[in-house]
């Protein structure tokens, strides 16, 4: 694998906390509150994120590597890795190397099913979608992930959105706000 180990512990220290959502218990669902949203800006990125969610980490990595991540109140994610161009993969191995990093990495669970789409694009993004089923603690949780890629200056922003698929009617607008608001140093 070409991921650099930093940027390997980083993709699984930002994952670590989508699965701990799902080991607490699950609360019903609530819509994401994007018409009185809250707005992140901190070391040049920006975004707009809805207002009973939270951003639980923002932390910068040895080399260029920074990370943080947005949390709603049930258990969607979205997840922000920001690498220099120069050590970023593609979106294609990137979106293989979380997968594959947080089936290696995460004890007590199970990721079965993952099943990646086809590449598309969304505005400003390269995407990719990906189908897995998470078994923990004898509970099998379907979820949906979306990957983006998009370059700015010399550095790759991918953004990576995570939900169980019986939450997307309610906090899919609360990760369409997060990822397209997003900006890095104004663009």
């Amino acid at each position: 694998m070409r991921t650099k180990p930093l940027f390997r512990t980083a993709l699984v220290l930002v994952f670590l906390v989508g699965v701990a959502l799902l080991s607490s218990c699950r609360d019903q669902e609530s819509k994401a509150k994007v018409v009185d949203p809250n707005h992140y800006t901190k070391n040049g990125v920006e975004f707009d994120y809805p207002g009973d969610w939270k951003v639980t980490g923002d932390k910068e990595l040895e080399g260029g590597v920074r990370y943080l991540f947005v949390e709603s109140p049930d258990n969607a994610l979205v997840m922000v890795h920001i690498i220099p161009k120069i050590a970023a993969s593609d979106l294609h191995e990137f979106s293989r190397d979380l997968s594959n990093a947080t089936k290696e990495e995460v004890e007590g669970a199970a990721f079965v099913g993952s099943k990646f789409g086809e590449a598309g694009e969304d505005g400003k993004y390269a995407t990719v979608e990906e189908e897995l089923t998470i078994d923990m603690a004898d509970v099998s949780i379907p979820h949906a992930r979306k990957y983006y890629r998009r370059e700015i200056g010399d550095v790759v922003c991918f953004l990576t959105t995570q939900v169980p698929v019986d939450e997307q009617a309610a906090s899919n607008k609360g990760l369409a706000q997060v990822v397209q608001s997003f900006q890095l140093n104004g663009k």
